[in-house]
Parts: C-alpha cells; structure tokens; sequence
C-alpha cells in the first residue's frame, strides 16, 4: 500500500487512477442523458424506461455474486481493466446498432445488461483498488476526491450531452462514453504499483474460490458488523424508495411543453452541484455530527428533495429539488464506501463489496421496476411524492431506533 507524508497529491498511482475514473464518469454523465432519450425516442413510455435501467441494475446484480472473491484473490487491477474494455465494446455496440440498424429496443437492452454486468465488476474492483492506493487515514479524503469528480462530471457532461443529443443525436452520445471507458482502461493500465493478494488461509482461500459462497461470506460479515449491520440496512431502504428517481425526474419535466433535451441536460447538469457540495462537505459533516445522524440526515433530505420534485409546477423548482436530492444521495454513497473500507479486513474487503454492492443493485432494479409500474398508473409527479413521503418515514424509524443510534454515532 502506498502511504506518503504528503498526501493523496504526491501520491501517483492514485491521482492517475482518479483521472481516468473522471474521464470515465464524464463520459457516463452523457449516458445518464443519452439512454433515456433514446427510450423516449422508440417508445415514449415510462414504463419501458424503467424497465431498461431495471435490466441495467440487474447486470451488476450478477456480477457481484461471483466478483468479490475473484478481487481477494487476485489481482483487482487487472479485473477492472478488462471491465472497462467490454464496457467499451457494449456502448460502441449500441451506438453502431442504433444507427445501422436502428431505433430498436432490443439493442439498448443487450447493451445496458452487458454493460451494466461489466460496470458491477468495475464497482468491486474499484473499492478494492481505492484501499491499495492510500492508507486507511486517507480514505475519506479519497472517497470525497472521486465523488466530487463524479459529481463535477454531471455537473458539465449532462448539459454537454443535451446539446450533443440535440444537435448530433443521442447515439453520439453514447459513442462518447464508450470512448470514456477506453481512457479509463488505459489509466487503470499505466498504474504499476504493484499489488500482492492478501494471504488467506485454505479455507478461506476455498470459499473465495466459489462466486456464490464468497458473496455469502461477505453478507454474514456486513450482517454480523455492528455498524455495517444498520447501515446496510437503512442502503436498502433508501435505495428502493430513491430508484428509478432519475427517469422519473425526466419525464416529469418532458410534462412541461417547453422543455427541451438541451434543458434537460443542463437541469441534470446543475443538480450535480448538489454532489459536488457533498464531497466537500461529507468529511466535515461526519466529524462534527457523527455517522448516524448524517447519514439518516441525508436520507431525510432527499425525501423532502423527492416530494418537492413530485408537487414542482415549474422546472426551476424541480432543479432545485434535483440539486438537493443531489446532495444528500453523494453524501450517503461517501459515508457507505469509506465505512466499509475502513471497517472491512483487507482479507474480505472484495466479498463485503459485492455483497453489499449485490444488494444495492438487486434493491434498485426491483425498486426501479416497482416505481415505473407504480409511476404507469399514478403518473411520474405522484410517484416522487409517494417516494419522498415513505423514505422520510424510514429514516425517522432509523433516528429513533436507539440499539441503531448507539452503534452508528
């Protein structure tokens, strides 16, 4: 592990690692506009865009039942690098599918399963790699560097992909985040820190060994954890009441008639802002008020974000619910990663991760079906309220439980 009395700055193989995740993110910011267009396009129906990014979710599902132990025993740079090389080929897939043969949805769903399956082993190696690159004091400050590059990539690229989508169409969007991938592979390639799989015992060895059992190994350990117990528990209550928020946010504002992909694009684009505040202000609001409270805090937020959006007349005040849901969904996702770098044995840190990971992209594809079905029969508007109204009274159940106020704070 490489340590440095300089900090993350001095630190090479990190900072090449943290360019070429935030090329890629920018190039995924493209797609977070692309992929919903482009269903919008083919069949108009909220529905159908749900169940794509459900099939998308459900990829990473997979992958992180067998991910993890492959990352404990071996080598997770390498893992991550032929991710991020099949992704490429999925999205240039999509992209060349759409324009020779068309506006069919069979081409987004093969894309986003392949893809969604190979961005699951990205997340697992990707958590494994962090905590290789810097020492257990830094992982918060490097947690919050990518976030915020995440979040600074949707604050420019969805604004960039709606005038792309408008003027060259949504597929060249897509074309631009296979191409992302490309450098973040390269990036993942040029790091020569060297890495050396923990030792491990036989049997521990054997149970890495087997996708399932390995996962299962990672879920008894979150279960088993005192902090990561609760804090699993109240990911997968605000993971199910938030998905599919981004498609319903789409088309809630495709309701006003004014309301164009190119302003889309830039409403997506400041509501990043709300998550590049996050990065800047995790570490802060964590010493001062403790895990717990900002955690339950942050879910409290984007409940009042989501109701705000759902009962908004005007896409001023859906940008700014958009920027707050923003904020308090980067600031959950922080606390979520650098607790369990920092409280996971490096020997079962890659199962924890998928584990953990499996769950949360199981919750959100079955959330992300569940709210477009709901949002067919009530509408997009209601369906964000209905959201925002059970996920607060989920994290009030969370603040007053008190076995979970004491093991988290």
């Amino acid at each position: 592990m490489q340590r440095s009395a300089h900090g993350l700055w001095s630190n090479r193989a990190f900072r090449v690692f943290w360019f070429g995740q935030t090329v890629s993110l920018l190039g995924d910011s493209f797609a977070f506009v692309a992929l919903p267009l482009l269903v919008f396009q083919a069949t108009g129906s909220a529905t159908q865009m749900a169940l794509v990014a459900s099939t998308s979710w459900m990829g990473p599902f997979v992958a992180c039942l067998s991910s993890g132990g492959i990352s404990d025993r071996g080598n997770p740079r390498r893992l991550m690098l032929g991710s991020e090389l099949g992704r490429m080929c999925a999205y240039l897939f999509l992209a060349l599918g759409w324009w020779r043969i068309g506006p069919h949805m069979w081409i987004v769903y093969i894309a986003t399963a392949v893809g969604g399956y190979l961005g699951g082993i990205t997340h697992v190696a990707h958590t494994t790699i962090v905590a290789n690159l810097v020492g257990s004091d830094q992982l918060i400050a490097a947690n919050s560097r990518l976030q915020t590059s995440a979040a600074t990539s949707f604050l420019l690229g969805p604004a960039l992909a709606g005038h792309l989508c408008a003027f060259a169409g949504a597929p060249v969007a897509v074309a631009a985040n296979a191409a992302s991938f490309a450098v973040s592979a390269l990036m993942v390639a040029s790091i020569r820190l060297p890495f050396s799989a923990p030792t491990i015992d036989p049997p521990r060895a054997a149970e890495s060994a087997e996708g399932w059992r390995g996962a299962s190994a990672g879920l008894r350990f979150l279960i088993a954890h005192p902090v990561l117990r609760p804090l699993t528990a109240l990911m997968v209550l605000s993971t199910f009441w938030a998905a599919a928020s981004t498609e319903l946010f789409v088309f809630a504002l495709k309701r006003h008639p004014m309301v164009g992909d190119a302003t889309i694009g830039f409403v997506m684009s400041v509501a990043a802002g709300g998550a590049v505040l996050a990065g800047l202000a995790t570490p802060m609001a964590r010493r001062h008020f403790g895990l717990g409270t900002t955690f339950v805090g942050s879910m409290v937020g984007t409940g009042a974000a989501f109701g705000l959006a759902g009962a908004a007349d005007s896409p001023a005040a859906m940008t700014v619910a958009a920027v707050a849901a923003g904020f308090c969904q980067a600031t959950r996702m922080i606390l979520l990663i650098s607790s369990r770098q920092e409280l996971t044995p490096r020997h079962l840190l890659g199962r924890a991760t998928s584990a953990h990971l499996a769950l949360y992209f199981g919750v959100i594809a079955l959330g992300t079906a569940v709210m477009g079905l709901i949002a067919r029969g009530i509408g997009a508007p209601t369906t964000l309220m209905l959201m925002g109204g059970i996920m607060t009274i989920c994290a009030i159940g969370g603040a007053l439980n008190p076995a979970w106020r004491r093991q988290l704070d």
